[in-house]
C-alpha cells in the first residue's frame, strides 16, 4: 500500500486516538455521504492494523461504503484467504455480503459455521 503524505498524516493522527475516539472518527466519516480515498485508507488501516477489535469491527461494519474503491476487493480477498481473519467474524462476513463478494446463501453458511464453533 503506497500512501500519500496526506494519508500518512491522517493515519498517524488516527493511530494516536483512544479507542472510543477512533470509532467515533470512523462513524463520522460515513455521515457525510461522501467517501474518498483518504477516508478509505483510515478504514483499511483500522481493519488491517489497529490493535482494537472494536475499532476493527467498527471499520468492517462500514467498509462497504467504499465499494467503488479499487483497493477494497483485493483487501477483502486477501483477508478471506487468511485464516487469522477468523476473529473478525461475523463483521467480516457482513462486509463481504454488503460488498457483493459473497451471496446471501454463502453468508448464511459462513455464519452457521461460525456459530457452530
Amino acid at each position: 500500500m503506497v500512501l500519500t503524505e496526506i494519508e500518512k498524516k491522517e493515519i498517524a493522527e488516527f493511530s494516536k486516538l483512544k479507542e472510543d475516539d477512533k470509532m467515533r472518527k470512523l462513524i463520522s466519516l460515513c455521515n457525510n455521504n461522501e467517501v474518498n480515498l483518504v477516508d478509505f485508507r483510515l478504514f483499511q488501516y483500522a481493519v488491517l492494523f489497529d490493535s482494537s477489535k472494536s475499532v476493527k469491527f467498527s471499520a468492517l461494519k462500514r467498509i462497504h461504503l467504499f465499494k467503488q474503491c479499487p483497493e477494497l476487493e483485493p483487501m477483502l480477498r486477501s483477508l478471506n484467504a487468511d485464516p487469522s481473519s477468523k476473529p473478525l467474524e461475523p463483521y467480516f462476513s457482513m462486509a463481504l455480503l454488503r460488498t457483493g463478494s459473497i451471496t446471501e446463501e454463502a453468508f448464511k453458511q459462513r455464519i452457521e459455521s461460525f456459530d457452530a464453533k
